[in-house]
């Protein structure tokens, strides 16, 4: 998500669009799957959550949330489409939503504190007895929701559907999650033995969820639980309060043992008034009542946002609106977790995904493929991208085409300079001119790093043309189709299957993987013999080519982008591959031609 403030910016009448203001910043985020390397931020949001205020174990309870990478959602900001690893790992957790069964669990040590803790805190409210039903409910989950207070609430709604879709991914799903990180054929079977054993525990019948609130005398809440009438912290929390079945609050410790501080007017959070009293509520309702607070949470934060003089207007566009007109379950299925959304001021607006829906769909896809659990939404994501970069092979085709038609080879290479010239001063002035930038139609494919400097398109005509200027036709088109299917399934595989064979990584840093520079080769030697057919010899000079490309895409050589430097010196080891083989009698003639 990018959000785009401007301080005390309002709407210009009449257009709809939010006045430009000289304090604009943009802040992304992400969704992701959990990780293990999310143990500690997510550590810290659960001492400072609703949990916090008791003596759990908290490094059991994060341990829990993060190995079950098939259910749960982290918002991260500052990691960016695209980025390696190692910059993702520096990204901030501001969020998380999962959903944990209390069964499944039952024999950690911060579940079986935390069940005895709320009856004893249930006695208070004379919910002990409904409480203790509830836990004997089929599959109890519950719902660990924590993030940063001033989080776009446009963020929450598409959290708590991700969730959904999760769970009934994981009811439905061939592959599990811990089967997926197997590294041997008998921890594999195993696993999968395992997972078939926990899959009933995915078939959630009730949810309970703590959430911080407080007593307030202003009259501004509405809800009352266990004998109060109390606030909460975040608009959310009030919308699944209404549909609960069962609810109660109590006192915290924290609010107990510490003196108040009178908060400042113009904070984040609903300022209580001297009275007030922070407590907790725990909050008990069905999975479909669950379902139906999700569906109708965007409209609820709305309304809560109308009441603060916050609109949020309606999304301009619907992911996969062409595809479920009439049936918004499944466009809800379908529904991206890797949106996209531009915050003006008060204002937001959603976009789809500029080339591919990354939703239940597309995961499953992926996880039938064999992606592991935790890399699929870097591969969803990756796809997205790559699909464009597909547009690429409109370059050879044209080219060829141009030449069968009778068109000068000049012509063709005039013509590809003024392409690559107008391409390269729009992309420049995009990176100079706010209004370009903020109205750039492929500006959600772009890599963070990209924000600031010419995209990998304007390298990529760029390379192009020069390949086409210095080689031979046929020598062009294949070192372009190099860089195109090449560089492609290089990214693709790595991000996909990268270190799951073999654990060495290879090129700066050790970021790139064995498996997705030899995709990238043999996808390169099979084009590269399958153009030159005819050509004896022929797989000696395109071995020698398509080692050169899968170097040069694994080092950067020089520091130039790849966009370039993989067609020239492809080309120019083309080149010389056949330079040797003509001096070999059988492979003239047909060389003569190509060249």
């Amino acid at each position: 998500m990018k959000r785009k403030r401007q301080a005390r910016q309002g709407l210009e009448e009449g257009d709809g669009k939010a006045k430009p203001g000289p304090e604009a910043f943009e802040v992304e985020f992400e969704f992701f799957d959990p990780e293990e390397s999310d143990f500690h931020s997510v550590r810290e949001l659960l001492c400072t959550g609703a949990l916090g205020f008791w003596d759990l174990d908290f490094s059991e309870l994060a341990d829990s949330i993060v190995e079950q990478v098939n259910i749960g959602t982290m918002i991260k900001s500052g990691s960016g489409e695209g980025l390696d690893e190692e910059d993702e790992e520096d990204a901030a957790l501001c969020g998380l939503l999962t959903a944990l069964n209390l069964r499944q669990f039952s024999e950690k040590a911060w579940c079986q504190h935390l069940i005895p803790l709320l009856e004893e805190k249930a006695k208070g409210s004379g919910m002990q007895e409904n409480l203790k039903t509830f836990f004997k409910e089929a599959q109890p989950g519950l719902l660990i929701s924590e993030r940063y207070v001033n989080l776009p609430l446009e963020l929450i709604p598409m959290l708590h559907k991700a969730v959904l879709e999760d769970i009934q991914w994981s009811q439905t799903t061939e592959h599990c999650p811990s089967e997926a990180r197997a590294e041997s054929f008998c921890e594999k079977y195993f696993l999968s033995f395992l997972n078939a054993q926990e899959r009933p525990f995915y078939f959630f019948t009730h949810f309970m969820l703590l959430a911080k609130c407080h007593v307030s005398d202003t009259g501004t809440a509405s809800i009352r639980l266990g004998g109060h009438t109390v606030a909460f912290t975040r608009p959310e929390d009030e919308a699944l309060a209404k549909a609960a079945s069962l609810g109660f609050s109590f006192a915290c410790q924290a609010a107990e043992s510490k003196p108040k501080r009178k908060k400042k007017s113009n904070s984040a959070v609903p300022a209580a008034s001297a009275n007030s009293q922070d407590r907790v509520a725990v909050l008990c309702l069905t999975r479909s009542a669950y379902e139906k607070v999700v569906a109708g949470l965007r409209k609820a934060l709305d309304t809560k946002a109308d009441a603060r003089n916050h609109l949020l207007p309606e999304p301009v566009f619907l992911l996969c609106r062409s595809e479920h007109d009439e049936d918004p379950a499944q466009a809800r299925n379908g529904q991206s977790k890797l949106q996209m959304s531009h915050f003006s001021g008060r204002h937001m607006y959603l976009h789809p995904s500029a080339a591919l829906d990354a939703g239940l769909a597309v995961r499953r896809l992926l996880a039938d493929a064999g992606v592991a659990m935790h890399k699929v939404k870097k591969t969803a994501t990756e796809i997205e991208r790559k699909i464009f970069h597909l547009c690429g092979l409109l370059v050879p085709l044209s080219y060829q085409l141009l030449l069968t038609h009778g068109v000068s080879r000049s012509f063709c290479v005039q013509l590809c300079w003024l392409i690559t010239v107008l391409g390269v001063s729009a992309d420049w002035l995009r990176v100079h001119v706010s209004f370009v930038r903020d109205h750039w139609p492929l500006k959600s494919i772009l890599r963070e790093k990209e924000a600031n400097q010419l995209c990998g398109g304007s390298y990529f005509s760029l390379g192009c043309t020069l390949a086409i200027q210095i080689f031979a036709p046929v020598i062009a088109m294949t070192s372009i189709l190099f860089l195109v299917m090449g560089d492609m399934t290089a990214a693709l595989i790595g991000r996909s299957f990268g270190q799951s064979i073999c654990s060495i990584g290879i090129g700066p840093g050790g970021k790139k993987s064995v498996e997705g520079s030899t995709a990238m080769f043999m996808t390169c030697f099979v084009f590269g013999c399958t153009l030159f057919s005819p050509v004896h010899l022929r797989e000696y000079a395109v071995a020698i080519g398509s080692l050169v490309a899968t170097l040069t895409e694994l080092y950067e050589p020089f520091g130039i982008n790849d966009n370039v430097t993989i067609p020239l010196l492809s080309g120019i080891a083309l080149t010389f591959g056949f330079a040797r083989t003509y001096s070999c009698e059988p492979a003239r003639s047909p060389l003569l031609w190509y060249l």
